[in-house]
């Protein structure tokens, strides 16, 4: 073809200039493509305002001036393609012959004054068809002009050829980058740079030593520097710690310039109709991070972290985002929390980073090129003189494919039947051709009529009763279809594809065993045919016969290596066996082929979901978003990841929008319930729960959210019922072998027994170890068994996600510290968050070796913990939040252990032991821990003997009453029951001037307590709430209770410490489960079993009882004032004594080679 560009506006460049120097975007594209015309053959001319005629890099390129109406006639153009001045339209139009295609290509937004133009429907008229650089850009285009969707043609834009291949001679992409981490803006001025530069130093603080390069002026406008308006903005740059500005460059020193970069940073404001320059980003091997506004979420095609700004979609036309200071603060944290993120990620698992790198410069090179760009414009020039037909009743596509006998040429119309009488052998063979073809054509109601007409007169015609049932099963009358498949078979048993065919209509019947024999008896006759075997994989894997199903799909790539389907099954299967990176191979090579498949997209991202890869499952899955916006499970399986990653808001985005396009999706009913239930909106979550169980009752994910819901804001009008229900439901799902989707951590709150719980917790664990099976079969860590010499230590490594200020880091603060370093080397491996706290420093300052693995895989966290040649790894995590069992089950040290943090069994094979009492865990409950029991000597809990308590304040300091008993409890109120809170307000009326003093957790949940209280007699001002206050001002506060009221299915533990440290004497009543039974193991401990009653009965007798006789109570608080620093309870370094002990019997056992047992 002979194709000119056409560019008015007044600049002097030729087909080389981008090479050499910047150049505006719309421009450079114009070059680049004209020159991929050329070398593909065709004839290009660039006309525009240079000065000369000249050949440049193939194309010839003629001053406009010199475009008189003889000249373009000369040229004798199949297309004029105006670039970006859509008013020369009319113009042209009446220069060019009516054989030349007039073709508006136009890169600029609706609202900007180039486009002004096309509000005149003349100018409209006058062009064949509009280029749009993207669906974005396509839509505005549509909705601010009018112009019709069937006239624009979304043809993008590409990288500069100098970006192409820049990594081809280097080991990798990492080797080329700098081990210090560099950002990069290559953008515009206006367009973000002034934001950046306000971010920067943020970035910087957190992760030291990043710098900026600046790549930005006005010189891509053809501005000299004195013309430059944004020279204060540059200036800025060269006044700011770490940041570097170069200018503008041209395209050949930009991409050598990229190459070393690790982060393009784009905090765009303006609204892109395409942006070259985060494909050339891309290109470059950079993790690029941008707003999520106008066409970027496209043109990244899910290779980038998308910042969303707030309502910016409703201010197009605005052409620049306008900011709220709220919404501008927002975006502003999210930017820089997501560039820290990719930053820290690229320093801690960089084999995951270069596999991502690596995909997305495949992706950019592979697609995103002019040469690829040519065939897309030619074909659509082409299509501007031609009409597009709709076919008319295409065939339909079932699960299992047809055989190649309907691939035959299509004729132009339906034969006229002879009558039965006429039809001869020759006859009847024509026919038969004849039926073969229209069935290809998707005309199956005549074929039926034609192989109806032929079995009158010949019904024993083998190849007719074939052909109809094969258009009886597209009509969907499959048991007419067997009928006559099964007939032709009889008359031809050795026909391979009628026994093929007859597969197909049987498993579409759902009798897919007896489809499976047909299939392998078609295979048994004609091994060759691969659709046939491929309809046998897919039956094997709806059948659920994963292995064989995965042996033809091989089977099937192996002949068929272009088949992207087969592809995607395959990957989906060994998927489905938690191979995932033999998955993840798949997927990458269907998508090599095929990379505008959004479901494709969609389970590779699965695959990385499951082996928490998050980055690399959100790129794909907003490729996918990209590429299916309205895929729900897609939607699902992102607000999952940023559900987990801590990004709960952007998570209820992607629920909502799920339900908003399939309102009956459970799963994205429950997922928004728990999201909505973390932010603590609970009566949004509430509403979520219960719209899922008026759908399905006995949903037990939705039971389990509800029931966590209403005990923690007491919300308790129908708790108790939902809560037997749950345990009901669940234990039937259990007697049946069902999955028992309850969590862990909630049966400890509710009344499941000690074996309903581990059950629960060993169906969790399993479902754990099977989702790493094939990563821990290929880490595959082997142990030195060989007995330790003299010199060598044991390596003990804990990990946790609460070396922070909480509960857990109260209680084993000191232990680190205490621990015999002639014996042992103490590691922490940290999952949750730094909270800069003292208990953080002193963690940290106290091992030998302590490592935030917050932000690792599972995978890199074990590979770290088998590195370090750890010996005994101890859980103190358990199925709580910031626990990592995934961890565990890669099982990366010879001896695994359950400790402190989680009261209650693992369930897990690849936990070895617990760390408990014979109080907790007497031998007759042993049974119910699949862990073997390691029995410390008094008490499984440490504690820290060294915590100051200063001399108590006043009452109404605090604000307690001056006078009257002064019951308390501070354990969180999700473990307060409906009946223990009933024995509380009858202990209330027989106390007079009584006060249950209680832990604020939540509004709601003081709300309701209080008006629970009154419907019960009691005023609510008789139950007071205290807010958190640091640790060593509610010991001081804590001396002022009487008496602590324990919680009976998930007792105190810390919080019984605390109050024994401080001179409070608890009561509790002694449970079944290792979760009601702490409370008894501290009084034990500390020498007040007299504490620990059998029954709520004697509970609530003996809390009464302990308010009318003072002198009983206080003969208890002496005794524990006398005994606290001398009983086993509060002494530390017995306890981190008794700790190691049972740590080196572990390791003897495990050095004699025998298996793991109950010690001692």
């Amino acid at each position: 073809m002979r194709i000119a560009f056409l560019d008015p506006i007044p600049w002097d460049y030729r087909t080389e200039t981008p090479y050499q120097q910047p150049l505006g975007g719309s421009q450079s594209a114009a070059c680049y493509l004209a020159e991929a015309l050329a070398q593909a053959g065709h004839t290009a001319f660039l006309l525009n305002n240079t000065a000369l005629t000249d050949l440049s890099r193939g194309v010839i390129c003629l001053p406009l001036s010199a475009g008189s109406p003889e000249l373009l006639k000369s040229l004798a153009l199949d297309a004029l393609i105006v670039v970006n001045q859509p008013e020369v339209g009319q113009h042209f139009r009446r220069l060019l012959p009516d054989s030349t295609r007039l073709v508006c290509w136009i890169q600029s937004a609706a609202d900007q004054e180039n486009a002004r133009s096309l509000h005149q429907r003349e100018q409209q008229q006058a062009y064949d068809g509009f280029a749009m650089v993207s669906e974005w850009q396509r839509n505005q285009f549509h909705q601010h002009f009018g112009l019709p969707l069937n006239k624009m043609r979304v043809l993008r834009n590409a990288i500069a050829p100098t970006f192409q291949s820049l990594f081809s001679s280097e080991p990798s992409i990492l080797a080329a980058k700098t081990q210090a981490p560099i950002l990069a803006y290559t953008s515009t001025p206006f367009r973000g740079l002034e934001l950046l530069l306000e971010l920067f130093p943020r970035i910087r603080d957190a992760v030291p030593g990043t710098t900026l390069k600046v790549f930005s002026s006005m010189r891509v406008y053809q501005q000299d520097a004195a013309e430059d308006e944004f020279k204060e903005l540059y200036d800025r740059c060269y006044a700011l710690q770490g940041v570097d500005y170069v200018g503008s460059l041209s395209q050949s020193e930009l991409a050598q310039a990229l190459r070393s970069v690790t982060v393009w940073t784009y905090p765009n404001i303006f609204f892109e109709t395409s942006c070259i320059a985060a494909m050339e980003a891309i290109a470059s091997g950079c993790r690029v991070i941008t707003s999520a506004i106008g066409a970027l979420p496209e043109t990244t095609a899910g290779f980038a972290q998308l910042i969303p700004i707030a309502d910016a979609e409703t201010a197009v036309a605005q052409r620049f985002v306008s900011f709220t200071p709220e919404t501008r603060q927002a975006f502003c944290q999210q930017f820089v929390d997501a560039t820290v993120r990719v930053l820290q990620a690229q320093a801690t698992d960089p084999t995951a980073v270069e596999t991502a790198l690596q995909q997305q410069v495949d992706y950019i090179n592979q697609n995103c090129i002019w040469s690829v760009r040519v065939h897309q414009w030619i074909e659509w020039l082409n299509s501007l003189e031609t009409l597009e037909l709709t076919p008319l009743n295409p065939p339909i596509k079932t699960e299992h494919p047809i055989h190649e006998s309907f691939l035959e040429p299509i004729p132009p119309s339906p034969p006229d039947l002879p009558s039965v009488a006429q039809l001869s052998p020759s006859a009847i063979t024509q026919l038969l051709d004849q039926a073969a073809q229209l069935g290809q054509a998707g005309q199956f109601a005549e074929v039926q009529r034609i192989c109806q007409q032929i079995l009158q007169q010949q019904p024993q015609t083998a190849q007719a009763l074939h052909l109809l049932g094969l258009a009886q099963l597209q009509l969907r009358d499959t048991e007419a279809a067997l009928t006559s498949l099964q007939q032709a078979i009889a008359l031809a048993p050795n026909a391979a594809e009628y026994h093929g065919h007859l597969g197909v209509a049987l498993c579409s019947c759902e009798q897919v065993e007896e489809g499976i024999t047909a299939y392998q008896r078609a295979l048994q006759l004609q091994p060759q045919l691969t659709d046939v075997r491929y309809n046998l994989a897919l039956a094997l894997h709806r059948q659920g016969n994963l292995s064989d199903a995965i042996a033809h799909y091989q089977q099937v790539v192996a002949r068929q290596p272009q088949n992207t389907q087969a592809l995607l099954n395959l990957g989906n299967a060994l998927q489905q066996r938690q191979q995932y990176d033999r998955a993840i191979a798949r997927y990458q090579q269907a998508l090599k082929l095929r990379p505008d498949q959004a479901e494709t997209w969609l389970r590779l991202g699965t695959a990385h979901q499951m082996q928490e890869h998050w980055e690399e499952a959100i790129r794909c899955f907003q490729r996918a978003l990209t590429l299916n916006p309205e895929s729900v499970e897609t939607h699902n399986n992102l607000g999952i990841i940023l559900y987990e990653l801590g990004r709960a808001r952007e998570a209820i985005a992607h629920f909502e929008q799920a339900l908003a396009l399939q309102p009956n999706l459970t799963h994205a009913g429950l997922n928004l319930g728990n999201t909505l239930l973390k932010l603590e909106r609970f009566a949004e979550a509430e509403t979520a729960y219960r719209q899922v169980l008026q759908r399905e009752p006995d949903n037990l994910k939705a039971l389990d959210g509800l029931v966590r819901l209403l005990r923690q804001t007491c919300q308790w009008a129908d708790v108790e019922a939902l809560s037997d229900r749950l345990i009901t439901v669940a234990q039937t799902q259990l007697d049946q072998g069902k999955p028992c989707s309850v969590t862990p951590l909630n049966t400890l709150l509710l009344p499941f027994s000690a074996a309903q719980q581990q059950a629960i917790a060993q169906q969790t664990a399993q479902a754990i170890a099977q989702s790493v099976a094939e990563r821990r079969q290929q880490l595959g860590f082997q142990f030195n068994e060989k007995p330790h010499t003299a010199h060598r230590r044991l390596r003990i490594g804990y990990v946790s996600g609460d070396f922070r200020d909480h509960a857990v880091a109260h209680l084993m603060v000191r232990l680190f510290g205490l621990h015999n370093r002639e014996q042992f080397e103490v590691f922490a491996y940290s999952l949750g968050p730094d909270d800069g706290s003292d208990y953080r420093k002193t963690f940290e300052q106290e091992c030998d070796r302590f490592i935030d693995i917050s932000h690792w895989t599972p995978a890199a966290s074990a590979q770290q913990v088998f590195q370090d040649g750890i010996d005994i790894l101890v859980d103190l995590a358990g199925y709580t939040e910031f626990s990592s069992p995934r961890l565990f089950a890669l099982q990366p040290a010879p001896i695994q252990v359950n400790y402190l943090g989680y009261p209650g069994t693992m369930g897990a094979d690849f936990i070895d032991y617990v760390l408990t009492d014979r109080v907790i865990t007497p031998p007759e409950l042993a049974s119910t821990m699949t862990e073997h029991c390691v029995y410390l000597p008094h008490c499984y809990q440490i504690n820290d003997n060294q915590q100051a308590i200063p001399p108590a304040p006043s009452r109404p300091a605090i604000g307690l009453p001056e006078t009257g008993f002064v019951y308390c409890c501070f354990n969180n109120t999700r473990k307060i029951d409906p009946h223990l809170f009933s024995v509380w307000m009858r202990i209330l009326q027989q106390v007079p001037n009584s006060v249950m003093w209680l832990f604020h957790s939540y509004p709601t949940a003081e709300h309701n307590l209080k008006q629970t209280a009154e419907k019960q007699g009691i005023r609510g001002d008789r139950l007071i709430f205290a807010q958190r206050l640091p640790k060593a001002e509610h010991l001081n506060r804590l001396q002022l209770a009487d008496l602590f009221l324990d919680t009976r299915f998930y007792n105190a533990h810390t919080t019984a410490s605390d109050a024994l440290w401080a001179g409070v004497p608890v009561l509790t009543t002694l449970g079944d489960t290792f979760a009601a039974r702490v409370a008894a193991s501290l009084l034990t401990a500390v020498g007040l079993p007299e504490l620990i009653t059998p029954s709520l009965e004697a509970y609530e007798q003996q809390a009464i009882q302990l308010a009318q006789h003072p002198q009983t109570l206080h003969a208890l608080k002496t005794k524990l004032a006398t005994q606290r620093l001398t009983m086993p309870l509060y002494d530390t370094e017995r306890s981190v004594r008794a700790i190691e002990q049972a740590y080196q019997m572990m390791w003897q056992v495990y050095q004699s080679g025998e298996s793991p047992r109950s010690l001692p």
